[in-house]
């Protein structure tokens, strides 16, 4: 290498009246951003805990990056599906089997969303209103109501697995291929491809364009960088509230250790699935038992860990969530998971990283029956007299190999 490409390069000078304008500038974005941490500290369920402070600190970091794909990147009029939810953009409980991609539309566009199917269990679109993708106003940022889900299933797949729809609020004069309904009001595009086997399935690829705009993406304006850049202190202080409120409010009227349905259709939900949760408040020597008949027939269902903030417990280096794939069903046919911070050697261990109180998402879509959710409290140490006495014992090595395996599976995703 010339020696003289390993020497760093002196940084241009700055006069002083460009570092008095760019620093005043500059403080005006991010100074906004200095009291929210302290508005939301009431959230930390234990501030004493310098870990849940750190926690939350990185929470807070992970929403400003996901701000700026919403406010800077995502545009109604060159619309690209970004990654919404992943391991770094982890608010409003993801889902581990999930990718999932946004964009905002506009309810009068034309768009056309095309790709390939891929092997993936299930790829469905949904539209729906309000501000799933809050636009910096703190007090709007709910989740909307779902519109319509569509699922690429019900399109014409080719024989390489492509496929191709327009999405507009009438079908277009003299289209007659596959066509979905842009209702009125909606104001944002939510994908999520589903994934039961992450290791051998094969994510589909697929894109979205506004047909009725032109090509060319025109330069951002002055104003408009200059408006969602100030609005990046509200989006994280908005995203952040609504995520941390997401749970309290979908557990209303539980007590701990206890499971119940609810209505999601007013919080972004699928119309064809219904959703559980609970709150799991657990000692380090203690274990939550949670039985459930697995129905004769499902198109999907899964378990998984939430921490305060409704942020998804680590699923890609920890045992945090099981789905109708990974799960081991008992011989009476039920689904018998086990929750605790120390592993206790069975198969359908639910890994709570530590968190004293943590929360548990459930989802069961197309179902013959709906299952119910018994819950039992046991000291870890009886834990094995309240299981089937068949069931396996899972070695230290084995789990080591199991979360190895995840650990490939999740990485091979199309997370990005």
């Amino acid at each position: 290498m010339d020696k003289k490409r390993e020497q760093q390069l002196p940084t241009p000078p700055v006069s002083p009246e460009t570092a008095a304008l760019v620093s005043k500038e500059w403080r005006s974005y991010i100074e906004p951003l200095l009291p929210v941490a302290e508005r939301l500290a009431g959230y930390v369920t234990d501030i004493n805990d310098p870990q849940l402070r750190r926690e939350y600190y990185r929470n807070l970091y992970s929403q400003i990056s996901m701000g700026f794909f919403a406010l800077l990147h995502a545009d109604t009029e060159h619309p690209d599906m970004w990654s919404y939810f992943n391991q770094a953009f982890n608010a409003l409980a993801p889902n581990p089997d999930f990718d999932y991609y946004v964009s905002p539309l506009n309810d009068q566009g034309v768009y056309r969303i095309s790709g390939f199917r891929g092997t993936v269990k299930r790829i469905g679109f949904q539209t729906g209103t309000g501000q799933f993708i809050p636009r910096g106003i703190v007090d709007d940022q709910k989740l909307g109501k779902t519109l319509a889900n569509y699922d690429v299933d019900d399109l014409t797949i080719g024989p390489k697995g492509e496929f191709d729809v327009i999405l507009s609020p009438t079908r277009p004069e003299g289209h007659d291929g596959d066509w979905w309904e842009l209702h009125p009001g909606a104001s944002y595009l939510f994908v999520r491809q589903m994934s039961y086997d992450w290791i051998n399935e094969i994510d589909g690829r697929f894109g979205i364009e506004r047909l009725d705009t032109p090509a060319i993406r025109p330069r951002a304006t002055v104003e408009s960088l200059e408006r969602n850049l100030r609005h990046i202190a509200a989006w994280t202080e908005g995203t952040v509230k609504v995520s941390a409120d997401f749970v309290p409010e979908m557990t209303a009227g539980l007590v701990s250790n206890q499971i119940g349905f609810v209505d999601m259709l007013f919080y972004g939900g699928i119309f064809t699935q219904r959703y559980a949760y609970g709150v799991i408040e657990l000692e380090p020597d203690e274990a939550l038992i949670i039985e459930s008949k697995v129905p004769d027939e499902s198109r999907y269902w899964s378990f998984h860990l939430l921490d305060m903030f409704a942020f998804t417990i680590d699923w890609m280096n920890r045992q945090s969530s099981l789905n109708g794939h990974t799960a081991t069903i008992d011989k009476d046919g039920y689904f018998r998971a086990v929750i605790s911070e120390q592993d206790p050697g069975v198969p359908n261990w639910l890994d709570n990283a530590g968190y004293r109180k943590s929360f548990i998402q459930i989802r069961w879509e197309k179902c013959s029956s709906w299952p119910n959710h018994a819950v039992k409290k046991v000291k870890l140490s009886e834990l094995r007299q309240h299981l089937p006495a068949d069931t396996a014992v899972v070695t230290a090595e084995q789990r080591d190999a199991a979360i190895r395996l995840r650990r490939k599976g999740a990485q091979m995703r199309k997370r990005w």
